[in-house]
């Protein structure tokens, strides 16, 4: 079988599990896909979700931001995260990816209402408040050139 594209729903059967494939626009990336498995409820959310970490971005703030308030959280019975630990509450479980993806937005928008100067990525300081429970010091000021 050679290789495959997917876009928008699919719905695959395998073994007698009905896996329903999502593939969303620009988020993390430019190719997010979450599988849901219908019978047990369960949510592989790959790179979507990111928890106890800070998310990396290569994609769209925005695309990422949209996806998240579009997604159904109360489906999920577990949750399967690109990093991180399970999660039975989704919509609880994406909070803190949600609050600092935003933050990221608004301070590299804000930055960018600045008079103009010279800015590196290093340039955009860390939300002020620590917003995932991990290392945003150390990782943010790499996410701050990212599209938005």
């Amino acid at each position: 079988m050679g290789p495959t594209s997917l876009s928008g729903i699919r719905s695959l059967w395998i073994w007698g599990r009905q896996l329903v494939l999502r593939a969303w626009p620009e988020a993390h990336t430019d190719c997010d896909l979450t599988v849901y498995d219908v019978r047990t409820g369960t949510l592989g959310t790959g790179d979507l979700l990111f928890r106890e970490r800070l998310p990396a971005l290569d994609g769209s703030v925005k695309g990422w931001l949209s996806v998240l308030r579009r997604s159904r959280p109360h489906q999920a019975l577990l949750a399967v995260p690109g990093h991180g630990p399970l999660a039975r509450d989704l919509k609880s479980a994406i909070a803190p990816e949600r609050r600092y993806l935003k933050a990221l937005a608004a301070g590299v928008r804000s930055e960018l209402k600045q008079p103009s100067r010279r800015r590196t990525r290093s340039s955009t300081s860390p939300p002020r408040r620590n917003l995932t429970g991990c290392c945003e010091d150390q990782v943010h000021p790499r996410k701050c050139d990212a599209r938005l």
